[in-house]
């Protein structure tokens, strides 16, 4: 062969030869790269996963923690906001009750007078016991004070009687309601000492979910009992 020529399979050879011997440009043989790319996939997805796994762990721990917090603290500001707010309504409401009742008181004293003549000392002067008595002698012997003003009378203490049921009932039903309101405020107030163990408790659900329909059955029954509550001469 001539010197300077090359022969025709010479550009082949070195072809073959360069994707034998020639490594990619970390280094790495073709087979020697897909096995060290598999691996590292695999250990990086290994990775990833235990990394998801344990921060929607904490993620739903930190969820728990939040949902009893917030749970206990509407809680109590539910149940302080009723207490101010009803509790402000039931003592205008037996205020009012009790004026009534001492007019009701002036009426049945007024009622005495046609029958002791005496309007300055039965007005001011006499204590209810004294005008009770009265009032009760009367109604033993209408005769005396005779039918119209005997029936007066009577009117007069039948009214002046209603407003004790209903004073006793509106006291007990505003007692029953601020005091269950501050139950549970105080039990709320507590329970943020105690979040650990309640967010790993099985029934801080159903608990939260039972106060919170009592708060709402005594809120109802009181409101209704104010609303509902008779008006007028106190005789119903």
């Amino acid at each position: 062969m001539a010197r300077g020529l090359r022969p025709f399979t010479h550009p082949l050879r070195r072809t073959g030869l360069a994707s034998d011997v020639l490594h990619d440009r970390d280094g790495a043989l073709a087979h020697e790269r897909d096995g060290e790319r598999v691996g590292a996939d695999s250990v990086a997805s290994g990775a990833a996963s235990g990394m998801g796994g344990a921060h929607t762990g904490g993620r739903g721990q930190a969820m728990n923690e939040n949902a009893v917090l917030y749970a206990l603290s509407t809680l109590a500001q539910t149940c302080a906001a009723l207490a101010a707010f009803v509790g402000a309504i039931g003592l205008f409401l037996l205020q009012s009750i009790r004026e009534q009742q001492r007019s009701s008181e002036q009426a049945m004293r007024v009622s005495l007078v046609d029958v002791y003549s005496n309007y300055h000392e039965v007005v001011y002067v006499l204590s209810l016991s004294v005008v009770l008595k009265q009032v009760e002698q009367v109604r033993r012997e209408p005769d005396r004070a005779g039918t119209t003003r005997a029936k007066r009378i009577e009117d007069a203490f039948r009214t002046w009687n209603g407003f004790a049921p209903r004073i006793r009932k509106t006291s007990i039903a505003l007692a029953v309601f601020e005091g269950w309101n501050l139950v549970v405020i105080l039990i709320s107030l507590g329970g943020f000492a105690h979040i650990p163990v309640l967010t790993c408790s099985p029934w801080t659900s159903p608990l939260l979910w039972l106060v919170a329909a009592i708060t709402v059955v005594v809120s109802g029954v009181v409101v209704g009992a104010f609303v509902w509550l008779p008006r007028g001469d106190g005789s119903g």
